[in-house]
């Protein structure tokens, strides 16, 4: 049996997490979503939790436009989605530079975040 891709959902919605949860049809066996409402939640869970995926929204970065490149430092082995409305090419583009792999629009592209998250989650080691 492979080992469950543990996510870790940076968004203040609960919502959110409800959402992903509903989207991926969750199993126990395959994903563990945690949520952190905030980025100092966020750096208190990466040790913790060592997620294999991070998941955030842009507007999560609470002042500290270096948000991907943190996350990138402080978690090296886990792949950083971003997840948002503000999907302006600039936006995207700035995140691929900062290091963000992926980078997905939440009003058009949740069944790209499925694909990949089914993806990640057949990487996983058994």
């Amino acid at each position: 049996m492979k080992a469950p891709l543990k996510i870790l959902l940076v968004d203040q919605s609960v919502y959110s997490k409800y959402q992903l949860n509903e989207l991926l049809g969750t199993r126990e066996d395959q994903t563990l979503i945690e949520l952190a409402e905030n980025l100092e939640m966020a750096e208190d869970a990466i040790p913790r939790f060592q997620p294999n995926l991070i998941i955030t929204e842009l507007d999560q970065t609470e002042g500290r436009p270096d948000l991907i490149q943190w996350v990138k430092d402080h978690a090296q082995k886990a792949k950083l989605m971003v997840l948002t409305h503000f999907t302006l090419p600039c936006f995207r583009e700035a995140c691929k530079q900062q290091g963000a792999d992926y980078f997905f629009d939440k009003a058009t592209e949740m069944l790209a975040v499925k694909k990949t998250i089914g993806q990640l989650y057949q990487q996983m080691p058994a």
